[in-house]
């Protein structure tokens, strides 16, 4: 774990950070955003100090010591840093761009201690304060300081008591960071004096770079003013812990929202000294400096005599140092990395520019040549032979070795030996700690199902994945008893966090729903989410931020645009419009820092909620991080800033058969029923939909939508090749053969779902409803596989049992790249009987209503078949 120590004032020099933004396009980013937002506060460009006042740095073996020493003899240039006006905000924009780049390598704090200044930048990324309102506050504050008149600031080699003890009239105790290092601060000639008498006693003393006396009592008559200021800023509890410099201690959730707190930070001694005492209570952390210069670093391995281990690595050269800014900061990396510390390689390297090499478009000739012994006839092409798969040894694993103790055991760990590729598996080993992942435990259940006769659920294998429990169900499969393990307690998982509301409260305004300026929008990287994506772009103004798993927000934008391409759905200009957030759905706050989550809900109107961990095989414990927690924070992010609605994607499979009246699923009614929901998926979506109901009884606008079954494009015929439906079509074509189903066709085209999604969202009315979206028009399966053989397919037409035989063959002859593999297990689970062939019926009142008088209508599935079959992959044509 690691601690932030946000540095104050004194180390700053021109073009602090300059390398880092010349060759890190995150950390430029973040400075350029910033410097953005400033400059109407400031009436200039802010990155004149941080990117463009000092020349690149040359590696070097060692310091510049007469830099170090402040004996350079170069004549000192003017510099913006000179400015207390520019230079505050520059030290603030500096550290938070450095925190940011952290974070986003994977470093991330346990707590934060900011010095002076740095704890403005702490408690911004703490979500004390907004990023814009923070940038304010620093601007005024230093506007403020700059209508008082010069004062200085000396650095002295005395502890609290000593230096105390040598203050005259004018002069105050500005700071303690040591037991034999204070800062003195007071107007020129009192600092002066004092300066002459450490002198005349041989000791040094330093002067810091600053214009003013902070922390004394020149302050004095900026605090009703800056009180003001204050109050005029909304504050909030920290949502990472930290040391507040004026006790020393932990900030309480009081003294973070308090104005008084922050007027006394202005005034009052810095109390670095206990800051860094209480951090160190905790042995574990390890201290990274984040700000120009080793200043903090330095005090803190003084603070930490007697501790070794302690690890303090600074971000930055200091002004006297002579190698490049990025140099260092990997050396500062590396020494993390190497002290235990987790980073994000992937973001590290993901600018790495890389050489590509083209590769021949012929396939190789593969020959073995065997080598003889000296003296025998040359050699000659010997019969190709395949190379045995190399084996790999049993990885190190959290479970004891014991060997499997009994036949079933044994043939269970043989399955996973052969797909797995491993020597040895025991009997408590772990399938997904061997290296097991989604696709080989289909392949592994369909390998059970020939080994033994027993059709194991995938659940089972997903709860209880040892070699031993395996074996176990699969005997209480045998002997006709239920596999252990029970369902999960859905209303004890519906539970919404109290802090998530979104009453109206004083200051603190609802965001405009009908056109805002920028919306949020999960799952751009997925099917139905590219053409939401799509539409939002041509159908609003909203600059749209979509959260993508990557290395950077580079890398998530290249995923979104490859998603779109792959559709046919992206065109010129919107990369202008779409700002990709690097997050995981399935983590707190979406992955994202709290100053970061805060950002993103200041920065949008609407939130819109389509991701989603789609299978539905999976038990309700593999799904629900995403799908029910990413459904948790988007409403904790609608709450952040401006109450803004909520627009949620769900499915009709949240409906249990206890929630349907006179036999059909309604769209207004209370979703209370769980029993026989539709797996893992079902149930997760269930939870999820209750967690909106609950927002929307605190305040919040929630909207839910349905869709069913969702079809490929109405235009182009694309679909979504992992979806049930879409790869059960295709593989009939595949195979030549479909079975004989009872069961209507009623998928709805995509662009038609989220078309109708962005109109139904875009009219108040609609908030607070729920709306079904499938097609209303559906025909037969028969039809459809009638309309195939006319469009030139050769279908056979045959039992399901038939049929099911044939699947299960062509599954075992490809298992890895099958794409039926993923849902053999739920048809043996259905009996053979397609999870879609059921009867269930829907209303889609809402629906109707909500669209007409629109051009949003939905085709008939009849008319989409032939832009369909001619689309799906695989297909086998009669000649």
């Amino acid at each position: 774990p690691v601690a932030f120590l946000l540095s104050g004032l004194g180390d700053q020099y021109p073009g602090m950070g300059a390398g880092l933004y010349r060759h890190d396009a995150g950390y430029r980013r973040e400075i350029d955003r910033c410097a953005e937002i400033l400059r109407p506060l400031l009436g200039e460009d802010l990155r004149q100090g941080l990117a463009e006042a000092a020349p690149p740095r040359e590696p070097a073996p060692g310091p510049d010591l007469r830099r170090m020493l402040g004996r350079s003899p170069e004549s000192p240039s003017a510099s913006p840093l000179d400015r207390t006006l520019f230079l505050h905000p520059a030290v603030f924009v500096l550290e938070l761009a450095l925190a940011k780049l952290w974070e986003g390598l994977g470093v991330r704090p346990r707590a934060l201690l900011g010095y002076s200044l740095g704890e403005l930048t702490a408690a911004c990324l703490a979500g004390i304060f907004s990023l814009d309102d923070a940038l304010r506050l620093v601007v005024e504050r230093a506007r403020l300081l700059e209508t008082l008149p010069a004062g200085a600031m000396l650095a002295v080699p005395l502890g609290e008591d000593e230096a105390a003890g040598l203050l005259e009239a004018g002069l105050s105790l500005a700071a303690v960071n040591g037991p034999g290092v204070s800062v003195v601060a007071g107007a020129e000639a009192p600092v002066a004096a004092l300066e002459k008498r450490l002198r005349e006693r041989n000791l040094p003393s330093r002067r810091l770079p600053v214009a003013h006396a902070l922390h004394a009592a020149e302050m004095e008559p900026l605090l009703a003013p800056y009180a003001r200021l204050l109050e005029s800023i909304p504050l909030h509890p920290p949502t990472v812990p930290l040391v507040t410099c004026v006790t020393g201690g932990w900030i309480t959730s009081e003294e973070a929202t308090s104005p008084g707190h922050w007027v006394r930070h202005l005034r009052q001694t810095v109390r670095f000294a206990q800051g860094v005492a209480t951090l160190g209570s905790d042995p574990s952390l390890a201290f990274l400096e984040i700000g120009p210069g080793q200043g903090l670093t330095t005090l803190a391995l003084q603070l930490a005599a007697g501790r070794e281990d302690r690890l303090a690595v600074p971000s930055l050269p200091a002004g006297y140092e002579m190698q490049d800014d990025p140099a260092f900061f990997l050396t500062s990396l590396g020494r993390l990395w190497t002290a235990g510390v987790a980073v994000s390689w992937p973001r590290l390297h993901a600018g790495a520019k890389r050489r590509k090499v083209r590769l021949p478009t012929y396939p190789f000739e593969r020959r073995l040549y065997r080598i003889e012994r000296a003296g025998a006839p040359s050699p000659a092409p010997a019969a190709q032979e395949p190379a045995p798969t190399a084996l790999h040894p049993r990885p190190a694993l959290p479970s004891l070795w014991v060997a499997p103790r009994t036949a079933l055991e044994e043939t269970v760990a043989g399955i996973w030996r052969d797909a797995l590729r491993l020597e040895a598996v025991g009997a408590h080993d772990s399938f997904f700690h061997l290296g097991g992942h989604s696709l080989l435990a289909s392949q592994v259940v369909l390998r059970l199902e020939q080994e033994t006769g027993v059709a194991l659920p995938l659940r089972a294998l997903l709860e209880r994945p040892t070699v031993a429990e395996v074996a176990a169900t699969v005997e209480r499969l045998r002997r006709g008893e239920a596999p252990d393990g029970g369902e999960p307690d859905l209303l004890r998982e519906a539970v919404l966090d109290p802090a998530i509301r979104g009453e109206a409260e004083e200051g603190r305004a609802a965001a405009d729903p009908d056109d805002p300026e920028a919306v949020v929008l999960t799952g751009a990287t997925g099917f139905l989410g590219a053409f939401l994506l799509r539409d939002l772009l041509c159908e609003t103004r909203s600059t749209v931020f979509c959260p993508a798993r990557a290395g950077d927000a580079a890398e998530g934008m290249e995923r979104i645009r490859r998603n779109l391409v792959a559709y046919g759905l992206w065109e010129a200009g919107f990369e202008e419009r779409i700002v990709a957030v690097v997050g995981d759905l399935g983590q707190p706050r979406w992955g994202l820092s709290a100053a970061s989550f805060e950002a993103l809900g200041e920065s949008v109107g609407a939130v819109y909620h389509a991701g989603a961990r789609v299978s539905f095989t999976y038990p309700y414990a593999a799904l629900a991080p995403v799908n029910v927690g990413g459904t948790h924070e988007a409403l904790r992010l609608a709450a952040t800033g401006q109450v803004k609605p909520v627009h949620l994607v769900s499915t009709i499979a949240a409906f249990a058969p206890g929630s349907f009246t006179d036999g059909i699923g309604r769209e207004d009614a209370p979703l209370e029923a769980t029993a026989g929901l539709f797996g893992g998926y079902g149930q997760s979506k269930w939870v999820a939909e209750k967690l909106a109901v609950a927002a929307r009884e605190r305040g919040l606008a929630t909207t839910l939508y349905r869709p069913g079954a969702i079809g490929g494009d109405s235009a182009t015929g694309r679909g979504n090749p992992k979806d049930l439906i879409w790869a059960f079509l295709a593989e009939c074509l595949h195979l030549g053969a479909a079975p004989a189903l009872d069961a209507p066709f009623e998928a709805a085209p995509v662009d038609w779902v989220s078309r109708a999604i962005v109109t139904l969202s875009r009219r108040r009315e609609s908030a607070g409803r729920a709306f079904h979206l499938f097609n209303p028009h559906p025909v037969p399966w028969a039809d459809v596989f009638a309309r195939a053989r006319e469009r030139g397919h050769a279908l056979r037409e045959l039992p399901l049992a038939a049929w099911l035989d044939e699947l299960r063959r062509a599954i075992r002859e490809t298992p890895e790249e099958h794409p039926m593999a993923p849902f053999w297990p739920l048809f043996a689970a259905e009996g053979g009987e397609p999870p879609f062939a059921g009867s269930l019926r829907f209303d889609d009142r809402n629906t109707r209503e909500g669209l007409a008088g629109t051009a949003v209508v939905c085709p008939p599935a009849a008319g989409l078949l032939d832009v369909w079959l001619d689309a799906l992959p695989s297909a086998r044509r009669s000649r």
